[in-house]
């Protein structure tokens, strides 16, 4: 008959405080590294101490304190539980008069102990120090509550998912290298799917569906983020229910789990299936985004995922069989090839998803941008205003036509210069329809031409048209000379006056001025009430603005002119730009200056028209262009390409 037993029974806490206790005590010493030690040490430097910003705790060496939140419980469980793993530790334990309940709870509760007394004691220590020494005006006595309540969450629902791994199998490696696997799957898994069906599939939005908090997927990385994010009291709830789900499946599990699994890598022969395939599919993904990154070919991606089944499959089986034996078992692998042809069959026979553009009486608006909307952003620089214009409508649907015409040429013809376009229409049945393609802008100048051209992408786009005139406190212009100078615009007529100039000059502004790189433009900053900044170029193409601000006598000190130059050199830059040569900046101007046959010039409008056009790229470079201000003994390097060298270049060099 089984006698009764204490639940806290001192010989069973002496056995685990012996040999799981001292994981505890490097977590108190890692704990207070990070925490305690780290702050005397700020307040001992009174430099550190008067730059010191905190946000919150987690701001204090976050990567020691995330490497100890993503270690200590797994390896508290992995310890914990290893007598399910060794067989003579599993005989003794399972022969004790207690019921499997009872010493689950036992190990469970003095896993959870031996991950909350570290935490609470650092917090009570940082309680002292902050009181002490008067940390007030860094952080408050609720940021040291919440730093400890955030990580004994986190502590919880990894252990939690150490203790579910722990019943799953039977060793002890094993244990800890699937627990891991298990923490970061969900991320993981969503991260290969979506890079496999951006390589599959033409237009599929991977980077969009990127941003929708996937990074949150796995506590790990959430700890991460913990630095500028905070765990509001939903994520909580939702990460302790998950602990509680994962106990309770834990508890069920060791109920049915048989003693002589010990040693075995999957406890239950049920789930060794889902093991071996499941490993197969993500070597599958892994193998076919590789090389479908790398290479950018259909055939390579094939062989990627035939490569990464293959491997997936065979380690999978050695690690079941716990030897190497294995490559005689081809039948599993044969039936999963079976599977996969299956969907990718029935796939086929679904909806066309590459060559859908919808048609435009089925569209209520398009939010047409490039790059990936995942969130709501703060302003419209980074978050344009969906298009509902007719005008617009049918040239974004023109654009989206010829894009998906092109579908084999941009698949396999990805240069260098390529950039993203996102389409994301809004249905007449308020379903939404997205996606991504990669293109080089400059082949599809015709359609684009028209949309960025046209008033309504323009106010949906531009930041400068989300505010109100009379909430600009000042103007500032800055010229991107050497020395900056700049100017201030503070009056309120002349403030009203250089908006509705801008916005204008924005307005009339064509594709190729919005696109042009080129030239030494200045820096416009227009500051708005509550500390926020708007930046717009001024531009050598904006000439009303620029004819206001010489009215103004403003016009000298917004922009470098002929005047602050002391002199432009050009050189050929086809032998310096030789594959070997591959020097730091200085190296590069020595080389200019050394080459024969340079062309020195002071005329005032040959250097206006460098000014005005010289390029900062590194496409297609021609000759260099050393720009010599006044006072100024360091050149600033340009270039000039075969495009946009003025002729007198040209025939200087033939």
């Amino acid at each position: 008959m089984p006698s009764r037993m204490s639940l806290f029974n001192p010989k069973f806490n002496l056995q685990i405080a012996r040999s799981v206790g001292w994981v505890s005590i490097i977590y108190f010493l890692g704990l207070a590294f990070a925490l305690p030690l780290r702050m005397l040490m700020t307040y001992s430097n009174e430099l550190t101490r008067v730059n010191l910003k905190v946000d919150n705790l987690f701001h204090i060496d976050l990567p020691i304190q995330l490497a100890l939140t993503a270690s200590v419980p797994i390896l508290i469980s992995v310890f914990l539980f290893r007598f399910l793993h060794v067989k003579a530790a599993a005989d003794l334990m399972h022969s004790l008069p207690i019921k499997r309940e009872r010493l689950f709870f036992h190990y469970t509760i003095a896993g959870v102990v031996l991950l909350l007394v570290p935490v609470i004691a650092i917090a009570l220590i940082v309680l002292i120090i902050h009181s002490a020494f008067g940390f007030g005006i860094y952080f408050s006595t609720e940021d040291i509550l919440y730093w400890a309540s955030t990580t004994i969450v986190f502590d919880i629902v990894l252990f939690a998912a150490g203790v579910f791994v722990a019943m799953l199998t039977g060793l002890t490696a094993v244990h800890a290298v699937l627990t891991y696997i298990f923490v970061l799957f969900p991320a993981g898994i969503t991260l290969l799917v979506l890079f496999n069906l951006k390589v599959l599939l033409y237009g599929f939005p991977r980077d969009h569906y990127m941003n929708l908090n996937i990074d949150k997927m796995t506590p790990i990385s959430y700890v991460a983020m913990l630095e500028r994010h905070t765990l509001h009291w939903e994520g909580t709830v939702i990460y302790l229910l998950i602990a509680a789900v994962l106990y309770g499946f834990s508890l069920f599990i060791y109920k049915k789990r048989k003693v002589e699994a010990v040693s075995q890598a999957i406890a239950f022969s049920s789930l060794k299936s889902i093991f071996k395939y499941g490993a197969t599919f993500c070597t599958m993904l892994l193998g076919g985004m590789y090389f479908g990154n790398v290479q950018g070919q259909l055939a390579w991606t094939i062989f990627g995922y035939v490569l990464g089944a293959i491997i997936g499959y065979f380690a999978a089986e050695m690690v079941l069989e716990k030897t190497w034996r294995v490559f005689n078992k081809f039948k599993g692998l044969a039936l999963y090839a079976a599977g996969i042809l299956m969907i990718v069959v029935v796939a086929q026979l679904l909806e066309p998803y590459e060559d859908r553009v919808p048609s435009m009486d089925k569209v209520k608006s398009v939010l047409f941008t490039d790059m990936p909307i995942g969130y709501v952003y703060e302003y419209k620089s980074q978050t344009p205003e969906p298009l509902t214009g007719k005008e617009s409508l049918q040239d974004v649907q023109e654009l989206h036509s010829q894009i998906v015409a092109d579908k084999k040429e941009n698949v396999t013809d990805q240069s260098r210069f390529y950039e993203n376009v996102f389409f994301i229409y809004e249905l007449d049945n308020s379903k939404k329809m997205i996606r991504q393609y990669q293109i080089e802008k400059n082949k599809y100048k015709r359609y684009l031409k028209p949309i960025y051209e046209s008033a309504e992408y323009k106010r949906s786009t531009r930041d400068i048209f989300d505010f109100k005139t009379e909430d600009v406190n000042k103007i500032t212009i800055t010229s991107n000379g050497p020395e900056n100078q700049s100017v201030n615009i503070v009056e309120e007529k002349d403030l009203k006056e250089a908006v509705e100039l801008l916005k204008d000059e924005v307005l009339h502004e064509s594709y190729d001025e919005m696109n042009q790189s080129n030239g030494i433009s200045s820096r416009v900053e227009i500051f708005i009430a509550r500390d926020r900044i708007i930046h717009v170029d001024f531009k050598y193409s904006y000439d009303k603005f620029e004819q206001w601000l010489e009215e103004k006598g403003k016009l000298d000190e917004a922009r470098v002119s002929a005047d602050d130059i002391e002199h432009i050199l050009i050189a050929s830059y086809e032998d310096v730009r030789s594959p070997e040569h591959r020097g730091s900046a200085r190296d590069v101007v020595s080389e200019l200056e050394g080459q024969p046959g340079s062309l020195k010039i002071t005329d005032k409008k040959r250097i206006d028209y460098c000014l005005e056009n010289v390029g900062w790229g590194d496409s297609d470079q021609k000759y260099g262009v050393l720009i010599y201000f006044k006072g100024i003994e360091y050149p600033q390097v340009g270039w000039f390409d075969k495009d946009n060298a003025p002729d007198f270049v040209i025939n200087h060099f033939k």
